[in-house]
């Protein structure tokens, strides 16, 4: 009778290894950006002090709002996707879309925030605006903008009506195009970018 070799050992889990570097790995993440958020408001204040003198102003701009920046990101995907399911669409992609959607709005909030506080940190000034009479173009896109966007409305509130649907694609082209042409004005390319960004939402939603 041959002897038996015991060869069982203590065995080590990797998939608890996993989650213990995973644990760590989060856990450093949070200290870092929380540091960056103390240090680079720090920052700002020392360089509004010196009245913008001071260099790093835009490296601590990132510092103290990138935690902030990825909060409004967070909301505005979690409560446009909230609104997509509240008008009852499809159940797959509209989700996905709805969540873009208000991801490209945070991207946009969180520009304003980071370019308000750089510019509080350099002792940025805004300039005086000097009246411009609004052209006939200008006019045109800013009233087809605004109805771009009341026809926009009701196909979203009428869950997806088809009649309408061509015409605010139609009405969409037009705001764009007078919005274009008329670029110079500052109302023309804000009906410019509104038109546009209107135009690419419903193509989106009604593909």
């Amino acid at each position: 009778m041959q002897p038996t070799m015991n060869v069982s050992g203590p065995t080590v889990s990797t998939s608890v290894e996993m989650v213990n570097w995973g644990v760590i790995l989060l856990g450093l993440t949070v200290v870092l950006i929380l540091t960056g958020l103390v240090l680079g408001y720090m920052a700002l204040g020392d360089i509004r002090r010196e009245r913008g003198r001071l260099g790093g102003a835009a490296m601590a701009t990132v510092a103290a709002g990138l935690l902030p920046s990825l909060v409004i990101c967070g909301v505005c995907g979690a409560l446009m996707a909230l609104l997509g399911m509240a008008f009852g669409l499809a159940p797959l992609r509209p989700e996905n879309v709805w969540v873009l959607l208000g991801l490209v709005v945070g991207m946009v909030l969180s520009f304003l925030m980071l370019r308000s506080m750089y510019r509080g940190a350099k002792g940025w000034e805004p300039v005086a605006a000097v009246p411009v009479e609004r052209s006939g173009m200008a006019t045109a896109a800013l009233v087809l903008t605004i109805l771009g966007g009341a026809l926009l409305l009701v196909v979203l509130i009428g869950r997806w009506r088809a009649d309408f649907v061509p015409l605010s694609l139609g009405v969409h082209v037009a705001g764009l195009i007078c919005g274009v042409l008329s670029r110079s004005e500052p109302t023309g390319r804000w009906c410019a970018w509104l038109s546009g960004g209107m135009f690419v939402l419903l193509l989106l939603l009604t593909a």
